[in-house]
């Protein structure tokens, strides 16, 4: 697996990215062979602005293209990388849940409740949060249009710290994202290990 840091200059962030989109068209622009079907996948999380400097975030199991508009820098997640048992974290995420009566998904946006929702996917993921530690920020609500459909997302930003509690799962969540919208931009855990 690879992780890679994607820098525009303002002047190329004006030029390549209109919307949440065409961030996602940009990111998988530079991968080829991407199965989406395939066990791993592609995660990106947009970080905006940092220091003046449009920033994306990937994790991908193979290495991007090359583009002489895009300053791409790309190095091997190191195997010892997910052998740490306490991380922190930041994770964006569409907090959704199946409406038991008319099966459609509709976003969780109250606080108690996201909280919930983030404690079930991390039991779900091998992983237990620091509660007292956990934030949740709602950041904002992401619509797009895509080959004639239209794609509403809520984001919100989790972060904290973390337990491993099933390493193998937790390896998964890492690899495969977590929760909906993975290839737009959600579901990518962002770790620091704590030492």
């Amino acid at each position: 697996m690879y992780l890679s840091r994607i820098s525009l200059t303002p002047q190329m962030a004006h030029k390549r990215i209109q919307d949440d989109y065409s961030v996602h068209k940009m990111v998988y622009d530079l991968f080829s062979g991407f199965d989406a079907a395939g066990k791993s996948r592609v995660l990106y999380v947009d970080k905006g602005r940092l220091r003046g400097i449009y920033t994306i975030l990937v994790l991908s199991p193979n290495l991007p293209k090359e583009q002489d508009e895009i300053h791409v820098e790309t190095k091997p997640v190191a195997e010892s990388f997910l052998s740490h048992r306490q991380y922190a974290f930041e994770v964006v995420l569409n907090p959704v849940r199946r409406n038991a009566k008319t099966r459609k998904l509709e976003p969780v946006v109250e606080l108690p409740q996201l909280l919930q929702w983030f404690l079930e996917k991390a039991k779900a993921n091998g992983f237990a949060p620091d509660e007292k530690r956990l934030v949740a920020r709602t950041q904002s609500v992401q619509t797009f249009t895509a080959k004639e459909n239209t794609f509403t997302q809520h984001k919100v930003v989790f972060s904290g710290t973390l337990t491993v509690t099933d390493p193998a799962l937790f390896a998964a969540a890492f690899a495969n994202g977590i929760g909906r919208g993975k290839g737009f931009g959600f579901g990518l855990l962002q770790l620091n290990p704590i030492s």
